[in-house]
Order: structure tokens, then sequence, then C-alpha cells
């Protein structure tokens, strides 16, 4: 496989309560060349009024004419995207992340990806030493980086948003655009 750049990120939640989300989506973006993703994030920041803008694009924080915004900016360029989704109803598991994030490196793997950049959490700091070295074992580099460093993250933040919200609640006016660019496992 050619080199792709790889960005993931995550929706929903792993707990088990009755007030936890029923699925839990890590969502990875594929392109060929990372600044195709920067630009995007790029120009739709400028042209946010000034009293809207923020450091990064976070989907639920924005305005329905900013998310139209960066569909038609996606839309626009080669750009894949992997769900790799829990449905916790299903399927219990006492780690969630840790589990699809092995369901993610051995997919990867399987395709010659040698460098993934994931979103990374500061809840999960203990965490982090133990994924690097699981991907690791799969002969892939993982990078973790925040939105704000990242930009191309925010796309994946985008994507991740747009793909729970109509797996939890059936809200498909977003990701009817992009369904053509995204796969389930």
């Amino acid at each position: 496989m050619e080199n792709k750049y790889i960005y993931i990120d995550e929706s929903g939640d792993t707990g088990y309560t009755k007030k936890s989300t029923r699925y839990f989506i890590l969502t990875s973006v594929m392109v060929d060349n990372p600044f195709v993703l920067r630009r995007i994030v790029k120009s739709v920041s400028k042209s946010k009024p000034d009293k809207n803008k923020h450091n990064i694009l976070h989907a639920y924080m924005e305005t329905n004419r900013v998310r139209i915004k960066i569909i038609n900016n996606i839309n626009s360029v080669d750009i894949k995207s992997v769900v790799f989704f829990l449905d916790k109803r299903k399927i219990y598991q006492k780690d969630p992340y840790k589990y699809l994030l092995n369901n993610v490196a051995i997919y990867f793997s399987g395709l010659g990806v040698n460098l993934i950049n994931l979103a990374r959490r500061e809840t999960r700091n203990n965490y982090n030493q133990k994924l690097i070295e699981m991907f690791s074992f799969y002969n892939i580099k993982l990078v973790l980086s925040t939105h704000q460093n990242e930009k191309s993250l925010q796309i994946a933040d985008f994507y991740s948003w747009t793909v729970f919200s109509y797996l939890e609640h059936g809200h498909s006016n977003y990701f009817q655009y992009l369904k053509n660019h995204t796969t389930f496992r």
C-alpha cells in the first residue's frame, strides 16, 4: 500500500451504566496527503466570524453553516473513512477502547500501514505507553497528538461526531453526505 496518512478520533463513552451511550466508535480518516485536511481546517476556520473563532474546530460546537462548509470541502477531496464501532448492548468488553484499537491495529497492519495519528486524550495518560506498545507489535508507529497540534484530527473529529450522531441518535442529515466515503467494520 502506498503511504497513507491516517487520523483517528473517538466518539461515545466506554462505560456500561444506564447513562452511557449505546455505541463507542473509533473513526479513522485516510488520505494520501495530510496537507489536504489541514487546508480544509484552515479554510473553514478563516471563514468563521471573529466572535465564533476557537482554536480548533469541534463538530458538536459548530454551526450548521460551518458543518456544511466542512462537508463540501471533504467531498471535493480524495478521502476515505473506516469506522470501528462497538454496540455495547450486544457485546460486553471490559475495555472497549483497547478492544477497538486492537481491531484498528490488525486492520491497518493488514493494509501495510506503518504510521497512525491518534487523538490524544489527557484522561488516558496512563494508557498511552500501552497503546504505543500494542501498535508497535503490529509494526505500526502510533503518534498521539492533540487536535490543536495536528489539524487533520479536527476532520477526524467531524467524521466521528457525524457517524456517532447517525448511529446513536439516527441523525442522518450530515452522514448522508459522507456515507460514500465511509466503511464500517
